[in-house]
């Protein structure tokens, strides 16, 4: 089990913006390089704890997942940057070789049937440095891992105690160890 704390402190807070912001600085960057788009995929990990060896794990099984499927498609990997030591957690931003929509909803495709999919954050930002969000594709917001209302709308309004996200997230996670035995 994942163990939090509730509150963020605002030295945390600030080196997850930080590293939020250079994240948004490496994407642009291969952008400009390659011209091609972006994938981003990160860990959506309630509270102040964004690192720690289950995150750590999540995050090989999406990369993993998210690895298979693109060559799956035959998509090329132009540029990797991968980093697992980051206060905002381990993140994997890749250049690749495919038209953003289509990025987009293979990633959808993970988030959505994947086991651990409700625990991925897979951005897709265009050639143009615009983000391709789930409703540019017709689909609803992301469902809160507590309640299954709109994601946004739960955190915004802060509707569910920290406690109860953080079990949520480790049920998940659970759920897909003792599935896989």
């Amino acid at each position: 089990m994942c163990h939090y704390n509730t509150k963020p402190t605002e030295k945390i807070a600030s080196m997850i913006l930080d590293a939020r912001e250079k994240r948004a600085l490496r994407q642009a960057e291969l952008i400009e390089k390659y011209h091609l788009p972006v994938m981003s995929f990160t860990i959506n990990a309630p509270g102040e704890t964004k690192n720690n060896e289950i995150i750590n794990k999540i995050f090989l099984f999406g990369r993993e997942a998210l690895l298979s499927l693109l060559n799956l498609e035959n998509i090329k990997i132009v540029a990797e940057f991968t980093s697992e030591a980051l206060p905002s957690g381990p993140e994997a931003i890749f250049s690749l070789e495919a038209d953003a929509i289509r990025l987009k909803e293979l990633s959808l495709s993970i988030e959505e049937h994947h086991p651990l999919g409700r625990l991925f954050d897979i951005d897709i930002i265009d050639c143009d440095l615009n983000p391709i969000s789930r409703k540019n594709l017709g689909y609803e917001g992301r469902k809160c891992i507590v309640c299954n209302n709109d994601a946004k709308v739960c955190a915004r309004s802060q509707r569910h105690d920290i406690s109860d996200v953080i079990a949520s997230f480790n049920r998940i996670y659970d759920d897909y160890i003792r599935s896989s035995c």
